[in-house]
């Protein structure tokens, strides 16, 4: 299914599945959360976009969401999926 580019925007923030982004700063600060990150994090948009990405996994999985960033960095994506 091919989406007219005007209506690509509502498709990501109505996914399925969370969908955030945070800018490349030092100690990065998110900068975009779809409905499902904000439901799944309890915020609203102006909160959730004042939230440092670190603080986005509890301390045990930490290094492992460490591990994914260099990667993203490193290759410019990540496609990341929880197995539970």
């Amino acid at each position: 299914m091919t989406l007219p580019p005007e209506e690509l925007p509502q498709e990501l923030f109505e996914a399925p599945f969370v969908i955030f982004s945070h800018d490349a700063a030092a100690d990065p600060i998110l900068n975009y959360g779809n409905r499902k990150a904000l439901e799944l994090w309890e915020l609203n948009c102006q909160e959730f976009t004042q939230i440092s990405s670190r603080k986005t996994a509890e301390e045990l999985i930490q290094s492992e969401k460490n591990r994914l960033l260099a990667d993203t960095s490193a290759k410019g994506f990540r496609n990341y999926t929880l197995k539970g």
